[in-house]
């Protein structure tokens, strides 16, 4: 996967450079700790972002990993435009449905943790009509609840 796309940089930047061309920008990103210069492209307007851990069935974080991959994306690009959709009032999560109760530890599926680097200023907006939007709702939607909805839907993931 990782590799695959250090494969392709590498190629690019070789490509770029037989044709003369600047390939310092891929370059760059291709050193040790280079991804760390994306994370302040990722915002629309060079914004910061943050981590939102979600917590969620590891079959279901692999299928998201690979949906975004397939699409060329990233989870946290796609995580962010949600927010936004939210935000503007473009889109709203479904209404949570639980789990019968005992039922997460029961079906022995390993449970793990997906880091979404997403844009601070959607997330806060989103924060803030939280409890709005439980209340419309009428049963408690959470930050973590809502990415994750979004990139289901999104890219397309329906089962866990």
């Amino acid at each position: 996967m990782a590799s695959d796309i250090r494969a392709r940089l590498q190629k690019n930047a070789a490509q770029l450079k037989a044709g003369g061309h600047d390939a310092s920008a891929i370059e760059a990103i291709l050193e040790p700790g280079g991804w760390t210069l994306l994370r302040s492209a990722q915002g629309t307007e060079g914004g910061s972002t943050d981590n939102l851990a979600l917590n969620i069935p590891e079959p279901l974080r692999d299928k998201l990993r690979k949906a975004a991959e397939a699409k060329d994306t990233t989870l946290g690009t796609v995580a962010s435009d949600g927010l936004r959709k939210v935000a503007a009032g473009e889109w709203a999560p479904p209404v949570p449905v639980r789990a019968p109760r005992g039922s997460l530890k029961a079906g022995g599926v390993k449970r793990v943790t997906l880091n979404v680097w997403v844009e601070t200023e959607p997330r806060q907006q989103v924060e803030a009509m939280l409890p709005d939007l439980t209340k419309e709702a009428g049963r408690r939607i959470t930050l973590s609840h809502t990415v994750l909805s979004w990139l289901r839907e999104e890219l397309g993931v329906t089962d866990d």
